[in-house]
């Protein structure tokens, strides 16, 4: 392996010389649950229970999931598929 200083920050995570492409899985399923709760299915089959309440506690942006009657169950899945929008 190459001197690890050389080597780009997210190939000496990963312990590689070289990153050709690195796969994130898509939303392929989602449901807003009761108690901000998203079920989030991935298309390489992983499935997964995002508790949002502790980001609502912690993160200014998400208070409105709570404020704004509705709002929480009106989520969009961004073009990648990789992430959750609300408006």
């Amino acid at each position: 392996m190459k001197n690890k200083e050389n080597m780009p920050e997210i190939s000496r995570f990963y312990g590689i010389d070289k990153i050709t492409s690195i796969m994130i899985p898509k939303i392929q399923d989602i449901q807003a649950l009761d108690n901000f709760i998203l079920w989030v299915k991935f298309d390489d089959g992983k499935q997964v229970h995002y508790d949002l309440k502790e980001d609502i506690v912690t993160i200014p942006a998400f208070r409105g999931l709570i404020d704004e009657y509705g709002l929480y169950r009106n989520f969009q899945v961004d073009m990648s598929r990789t992430c959750v929008t609300w408006s």
